[in-house]
């Protein structure tokens, strides 16, 4: 049977920052593991805690086989394959 790999899209914002009612989040990102991973929330959760970011909010979980054609995730499947997760994410600018 083929690996699949859990895909998530999420918001992000400083963990020692409270987010505050009409605060946007700071970050937006792409979250990738093997779905053979019990909990990639969690995982997530750990990995941003690294850069001391907090997941506000998460998207649906979408489903990839490691084998298909991820075209604009190519780079996190190589990611995947070699650290165990990939992880992509982009500064939000502040809104006026």
């Amino acid at each position: 049977m083929d690996e699949t790999c859990t895909l998530l899209l999420f918001l992000a914002h400083p963990a020692l920052t409270p987010l505050a009612k009409g605060v946007n989040p700071e970050c937006a990102g792409t979250f990738v593991c093997p779905s053979s991973h019990s909990d990639a929330l969690r995982l997530l959760d750990e990995v941003l805690g690294r850069d001391n970011l907090s997941r506000v909010r998460t998207g649906d979980a979408m489903t990839f086989s490691l084998a298909a054609d991820w075209g604009r995730f190519e780079d996190l499947k190589a990611q995947v394959r070699e650290q165990g997760y990939g992880l992509r994410m982009m500064g939000m600018p502040p809104r006026s």
